[in-house]
């Protein structure tokens, strides 16, 4: 799907996430997207729902609750273009390992991106803390265990932050925020619209 917007001035975080399994992690190609959303989205609610027999829509902590506002966002005050929408774009996308193989030996690090956009970006500590949670819970259909052991930002020049550590508990907010005239080369700078390309799986 691609889609032109005039939003130059959308800000959004670049996250390079490590994990180790500790035993065979099976991740097919083709659902390894659905799989990973599907099990941080789990993750996530059980973190931080006080009531998970409540729907968001209903809770009286939906506006200031990280789940709603991750998995199930309500358009912008003063959005009238979406607010006919039902269903808002959700303001994250996972980055998946390149590595096409189903199946990754225990020991052997393991990395993919989260891109947090907006108001996400502030998220980042309960994105963590559900990733910390679910290496103990396991991902994939064999529900493989793994460390958590490195989340680090990434600046326009490629350069990283580091935002989260296995040997430390606490987890950094200093992440360096992009826009997407960061990402344009110097012959682009005039340009007022940008595409977007959203491939899911």
């Amino acid at each position: 799907m691609i889609s032109r917007a005039r939003s130059v001035s959308t800000t959004f975080v670049r996250f390079r996430i490590t994990i180790v399994p500790r035993s065979l992690l099976v991740l097919p190609h083709a659902t390894r997207g659905t799989m990973l959303r599907g099990a941080f989205g789990i993750t996530l609610r059980r973190l931080v729902c006080h009531d998970l027999t409540l729907a968001c829509r209903s809770c009286p902590l939906e506006p200031t609750c990280p789940y709603p506002q991750t998995f199930e966002p309500r358009p912008p005050p003063g959005a009238e273009r979406l607010s006919a929408l039902q269903d808002v774009a959700r303001p994250f996308v996972f980055d998946l390992p390149p590595d096409e193989r189903p199946e990754f030996p225990a020991g052997a690090p393991v990395t993919f991106g989260l891109v947090a956009i907006g108001r996400a970006s502030r998220l980042v500590p309960y994105f963590v803390s559900s990733f910390r949670n679910l290496a103990d819970e396991g991902l994939g259909p064999r529900r493989a265990r793994f460390d958590l052991t490195e989340v680090a930002a990434q600046d326009a020049r490629g350069g990283t932050t580091e935002i989260y550590r296995s040997a430390s508990p606490l987890v950094r907010l200093a992440a360096p925020t992009l826009r997407a005239t960061d990402l344009m080369d110097p012959e682009d700078s005039t340009r007022t619209r940008v595409t977007l390309r959203n491939i899911t799986g």
